[in-house]
């Protein structure tokens, strides 16, 4: 768990928008293998969903499935062929769930 930083072992090319992180976790079921990250981050950005799948378009991510919810809320989700990553979130800041394609 990590507090102001992003979690031991979140991948470098899931880029997150700029922000203060807020909460930082990962795991491994079998101590060894990680099995996902989750972070939550702060954001003062009119959209930051928008934003969040801006910044991981730009990196190579693409859209699975298209962005839900209303204009302050939402959610989306984008791979590569390393990850998954879920954004959801709203005006005040957004959590990402990363976890490895499987």
């Amino acid at each position: 768990m990590s507090v102001g930083e992003l979690p031991e072992g979140w991948p470098a090319e899931v880029e997150i928008i700029d922000g203060d992180i807020r909460f930082g976790v990962g795991g491994a079921s079998d101590g060894e293998n990680e099995e996902g990250w989750a972070v939550t981050t702060a954001s003062d950005g009119a959209d930051p969903i928008a934003e969040a799948q801006a910044v991981l378009e730009s990196a190579a991510f693409v859209v699975d499935a298209s962005r839900s919810g209303t204009d302050s809320a939402g959610v989306v989700a984008l791979s590569n062929a390393d990850y998954s990553v879920v954004v959801a979130g709203d005006d005040n800041g957004l959590l990402y769930t990363v976890t490895p394609a499987r």
